[in-house]
């Protein structure tokens, strides 16, 4: 005879994993949806159309290099071949613009996937994880260096899904040594796409730590943390090795083109460009982070690991480079469900319900849109903040 118990939980939970299946049906739907939208609107594009990044130039010249259709490519790009190579699947069938954007529409759909299971985690049910994977597909930066001839939506993927992986080895007792050298090595790998996959290295690293503080004594914990790094760092610098040894490119070249990236906008560096980036990237969701951040305070699950991503993201930006929205907008999984935690908090304060949250992401929403239309009208972001918020940039 079964367990009574037992039995009133599986009713319980049954219309919780259908709201949950819904939701998330849902927001691949319109993730979709979105993606096949841009496609449409970009499909006839050039690399020097303003609805392209203005680094796609250099990225098909990947594509193209991979593909044997040139000798001339951009050896910056060429040293992270990931998302190229990926979209020399479809290169046979369409051009090396349309390849790059159908590659990146379909890692898009399943980013906002994975998402929406780290919201349902931090958030607590369905609708807020919906709230804010809404949030993720009509962000600014989603288009303009997202679905787009780049390769930061990968690195977006690779932080989410790191994140998601910690959750499911320490919800089941599982995140030990082995696991976080593992997930190491898999961030090394992530290189071939970008180096700020470094993002998701320190998270792997802070959550050990945090995790095995109280069990382990600090030398040992030390000492596994440093493998951690030496997991990642050794295959990365032997990759770096041969590739100047075979393109007379070097880790000091790379360094140097960074140095000038950074040195061309001085606006975005140190802890004040840090705040500029974070405005010109998230706009108006931050206008709910500090009711969120109220919110979370008042006790939230995994507040932990929000801390740990916050602690990754803003320490490698500021050790990295801060130099565009694509870089800053990996903060994303701690914006967006601290925006859906202010929502709510301006409307149960207010007394509104629930409609006032929804009125509230609905707005956020609204106004991304209306950012990629100006920045239509003057080809980059930089000419943009001129016009409309010239102190970001002053």
């Amino acid at each position: 005879m079964a367990d009574p118990e037992s039995a009133t939980a599986t009713t319980v939970a049954s219309p919780s994993d259908a709201r949950d299946r819904r939701a998330l049906v849902t927001a691949l739907a319109l993730a979709a949806a979105a993606a096949g939208a841009f496609l449409a609107f970009a499909w006839a594009a050039d690399v020097h159309d303003p609805r392209i990044s203005p680094d796609g130039d250099s990225y098909v010249s990947v594509l193209r290099y991979l593909a044997g259709e040139t000798d001339s490519v951009r050896l910056l790009r060429l040293s992270r071949p990931g998302v190229p190579a990926l979209a020399l699947l479809w290169s046979d069938a369409v051009d090396p613009v349309s390849a790059f954007l159908v590659t990146n529409a379909l890692l898009f759909v399943v980013l906002v996937g994975v998402f929406f299971r780290l919201a349902r985690e931090l958030l607590g049910d369905p609708r807020g994880a919906f709230q804010a994977s809404l949030l993720l597909i009509c962000a600014f930066p989603v288009y303009y260096r997202g679905i787009n001839v780049t390769v930061d939506l990968a690195s977006w993927l690779i932080f989410v899904t790191t994140a998601v992986a910690i959750l499911h080895f320490t919800r089941a007792g599982r995140f030990d040594r082995k696991v976080a050298l593992a997930m190491s090595l898999g961030c090394a790998v992530g290189t071939l796409v970008t180096e700020l996959v470094l993002v998701s290295l320190v998270l792997i690293a802070l959550e050990y730590f945090f995790q095995h503080r109280t069990v382990m004594s600090f030398r040992s914990l030390l000492g596994d943390v440093t493998t951690i790094f030496l997991v990642f760092g050794v295959p990365v610098l032997l990759y770096q090795l041969a590739f100047a040894y075979a393109f007379d490119f070097s880790l000091l070249d790379n360094f140097g083109a960074k140095l000038i990236m950074a040195r061309a906008v001085p606006y975005s560096l140190g802890p004040l460009g840090l705040l500029r980036t974070l405005v010109a990237t998230f706009s108006a969701s931050l206008l709910l982070v500090p009711l969120g951040l109220y919110d979370l305070r008042r006790g939230a699950p995994h507040r932990r690991l929000v801390a740990s991503m916050t602690i990754a993201c803003v320490a490698t930006l500021l050790t990295v480079y801060i130099s565009s929205v694509r870089f800053a907008f990996v903060l994303f999984p701690v914006v967006f469900p601290l925006a859906v935690r202010g929502a709510r908090t301006l409307a149960d304060s207010s007394g509104a319900g629930r409609w006032l949250a929804s009125l509230c992401i609905g707005a956020v929403c609204g106004f991304n849109g209306l950012l990629y239309v100006a920045l239509l009208r003057v080809d980059t972001t930089e000419e943009l903040a001129r016009r409309f918020v010239p102190f970001l940039i002053e």
